[in-house]
Parts: structure tokens; sequence; C-alpha cells
């Protein structure tokens, strides 16, 4: 962890994170990576901050821990702030990270499986509304608009809701943390 902490950028993170990646593949590894202090975090930033390689096993290793177990696991990756990288890699990853940036946003939800929309339908439905907004010729770049706009109004809600969340810690609680 200390490694990947210090070295976002370099092959020896990269190496890290493909090793978390591996290790949560299985429910020791989900184990190990939860007990060790700081390693949900660091994973996030490794999504947030770390080079393509870094960031593509980091959002492989997140999803893995929530697939395995949403209840478990779903608060412990939340409580780290996620949201804003996910969701700027569901829109600009390459399209594999982008799906399973995606996936893990579903896995994140409050709401229920059954309740929720996949993102395919949801641009679907975008795409519907664009269309008939702006015509058919214009639809699909009214629709990478609106969902740019969406994903852009998300993070900011995110981010007031961390500023919210960072401003009632007072410097006892942060050291604690």
């Amino acid at each position: 962890m200390n490694l990947l902490k210090d070295c976002k950028y370099s092959k020896f993170s990269e190496k890290t994170t493909a090793l978390l990646e591996i290790l949560s593949n299985s429910e020791e590894g989900r184990d190990a990576i939860t007990n060790a202090d700081g390693a949900i975090l660091t994973l996030v930033e490794a999504v947030e901050d770390g080079s393509l390689a870094s960031t593509e096993h980091g959002v492989v290793a997140l999803l893995s821990l929530c697939q395995s177990s949403r209840d478990k696991y779903r608060e412990l990756i939340l409580k780290e702030g996620p949201i804003p990288g996910l969701l700027r890699l569901a829109a600009e990853g390459t399209p594999q990270t982008q799906e399973r940036a995606r996936t893990l946003l579903d896995l994140l939800r409050d709401s229920p499986p059954e309740n929720r929309f996949s993102s395919s339908t949801l641009e679907r439905i975008v795409y519907d509304f664009a269309a008939q907004v702006d015509g058919i010729d214009k639809a699909a770049e009214t629709a990478k608009r609106l969902l740019q706009d969406m994903v852009h109004r998300s993070m900011e809600l995110s981010m007031s809701r961390l500023q919210l969340r960072a401003s009632s810690c007072t410097p006892s609680k942060v050291q604690s943390l």
C-alpha cells in the first residue's frame, strides 16, 4: 500500500494495482485488502489519479469487491469518495473501462438492483429525447452533451457532499480517521 501511495505514476504502482486486482478475486484477498489500512482509499486514489493501467486495475479491483458482496463492500468503497473518478472514467475512459466504471457506479447506488436502469437504457432514453428535441441528425451530438452535463452535475453534487462531510469533521475526528 505504501508503494502504491508513494509512486502513483510508476511501473511499481501499475504492478501493485494489478496485484490488488488479482487479490480481489478471492475471499482471502478481499479480506486482506479491506483489513489493510487505507487500501480501499488507495485504490480509489489510483482510479482518480493513477496512470491508465493503474486506473483500469483499480476499477476492476473495486468492482470485484462490490460484485462479490455488495452489502459488505458498498459502504466501505463509498466512504472513500470514488464517484467523481468513476463518473470521469464512465465518460472518458477506454470502452472497457467505461463499462466497468458504469457497472461499479450501478452497484454503488442506493436503489436495489431491480429498480435500476442499465447504462445502455439511460443512453437510449437520452438519445430518444434528443432526437425528439433536435431531430435525428443532431440527436447523437445532443445526447452526448446531455450525458456530459448529467455527469458534470453529478460530480458537482458529489463534491458538495464531500465538502459538507469534510467541514463537519473537527480536527480531532480527522486525526482519528
